[in-house]
């Protein structure tokens, strides 16, 4: 088995580690989060990411990088946003989709982005390399599960990390477009949180009954 591929299973298997003492922790809910460590994590690991990009492009080979961002990207998207339903409890489904609900909105205002700015890809024609949309929803998934997992935020916070690295590393963005990525992944979780009912997607537990509203906020 190659090099690339072991390092991509290792990947997942420290993921799901990392994720099981959920299982047995008593989640936080939105009344009871601690919005300042949240920001401080948030804040730092924008920070640690700006530091880790001039070193990490040559940390890895380019195989490695490419797993981390394709297979990579989709396990630890597809955890971020289904692993509540599985380890939270009652409130499994409200966590997943207040999550969504961030990543839906941090989406929009990157690729509203993308198409105002359209700055050219470093190796492509392609001109919606700002921001990185890869490194937006990973962020946007590290904040946000961070504030449901205070215990989980180093793991979360280093697979974005990663990511955004592993973008850098393939030539598909340039440092600003990863930084600004994360800015707008985090701040977007940041401003679900800050909210009781979700930015567009309000859902709603009856006793006996599960709805989601929709609701557009101006």
């Amino acid at each position: 088995m190659k090099r690339p591929v072991n390092l991509c299973i290792a990947v997942h298997l420290v993921l799901l580690v990392a994720l099981l003492p959920a299982a047995n922790a008593e989640p936080a809910t939105l009344r009871t989060l601690d919005s300042n460590s949240v920001t401080v994590a948030s804040g730092a690991a924008i920070g640690v990411t700006a530091i880790s990009l001039i070193s990490f492009p040559h940390l890895l080979s380019r195989a490695d990088y490419r797993n981390i961002s394709d297979v990579g990207t989709d396990t630890y998207l597809s955890f971020g946003v289904l692993d509540p339903l599985f380890l939270d409890g009652r409130a499994g489904g409200r966590h997943a989709l207040r999550i969504a609900d961030a990543l839906v909105v941090s989406g929009g205002i990157t690729e509203f982005l993308k198409l105002t700015v359209r700055e050219r890809r470093p190796a492509t024609a392609a001109t919606d390399s700002f921001p990185s949309g890869h490194t937006d929803a990973a962020f946007c998934i590290a904040t946000m599960q961070s504030a449901f997992h205070p215990h989980q935020a180093a793991w979360w916070f280093t697979g974005a990390t990663m990511i955004a690295a592993s973008r850098l590393s393939l030539r598909r963005h340039y440092v600003q477009d990863v930084l600004a990525g994360a800015v707008i992944g985090s701040l977007t979780a940041r401003w679900e949180l800050s909210r009781d009912r979700g930015l567009l997607i309000t859902p709603w537990l009856k006793r006996g009954s599960t709805g989601i509203a929709f609701a557009l906020h101006f």
